[in-house]
């Protein structure tokens, strides 16, 4: 069977975007570990199964590259960009499902802005922060983001976390200043850093929040910046909507 696919890009977080608008299947996990996989599939940091749905515009399905299902910031805003292309949502607005969720995405130019449902799930954990935004996430302040040994503070986070609070992906972050951050983010079921993540930049200005950093913040990462605007009320964070530029790469077929 050959498999058709588009390749996207957000920030450097890429991804294969399979069109089953007009015929809904799901490919198991060995086959989207194939696709994922950069040696012998496509290759990608996640896949992405974009559905129809009577309820909303379309309806995504986001898989990591181990399989596991999980909700993905960029990712949403690549499946946008391919529904307006696609004249599947409006030029300026979209509203999508994912994870049995509704969200809604605006549109500014070439930027898309998803909207977040309220976050309340969130854990001071010693000097860190532990942040459920649909995907868990793990938040570590560091004073120098580029000298340090990332892969030993991950697996540090790990050792003493995880057993307790599950699997999560892992920010490292440096305040630049009040409305300016870098991050460093583990994916887990990429099990390895990205060169940007969505749900982590939200995280992470999120706990950075509680360190005096204000709305609307600048997140910087190896492969871009995004932007991330909230109104905190004590420890409910509601209006998220995080902000990026996000490019359609190239078409293709493989077979599987």
């Amino acid at each position: 069977m050959n498999l058709s696919f588009e390749k996207y890009q957000a920030s450097g977080n890429d991804f294969i975007l399979i069109n089953q608008y007009n015929n809904n299947f799901l490919l198991n996990k060995k086959r989207i570990k194939f696709l994922c996989d950069r040696n012998l599939g496509v290759g990608a940091d996640g896949l992405i199964i974009f559905r129809n749905t009577q309820t909303a515009d379309f309806e995504i399905k986001f898989y990591n590259p181990d399989g596991s299902e999980s909700f993905c910031g960029n990712g949403s805003r690549c499946a946008v960009h391919f529904a307006i292309s696609n004249n599947i949502s409006k030029k300026n607005f979209s509203r999508f499902l994912a994870k049995n969720k509704y969200h809604e995405a605006f549109v500014n130019r070439s930027k898309i802005s998803i909207k977040m449902n309220n976050i309340s799930n969130i854990k001071k954990i010693d000097n860190d922060y532990y942040v459920d935004l649909e995907s868990p996430h793990y938040v570590r302040f560091c004073k120098d983001l580029n000298n340090l040994d990332f892969n030993k503070n991950i697996k540090n986070i790990k050792l003493n976390y995880n057993p307790k609070y599950g699997l999560f992906n892992i920010n490292l972050i440096q305040i630049i200043n009040k409305n300016e951050i870098s991050v460093r983010t583990f994916e887990k079921g990429v099990e390895g850093e990205t060169l940007s993540c969505g749900t982590g930049a939200i995280a992470s200005s999120i706990a950075a929040s509680f360190k005096k950093c204000e709305s609307p913040l600048k997140i910087n990462y190896a492969g871009g910046s995004m932007k991330v605007r909230f109104t905190k009320n004590i420890n409910i964070f509601e209006n998220i909507y995080l902000e990026g530029s996000q490019n359609f790469v190239y078409s293709g077929k493989i077979k599987i």
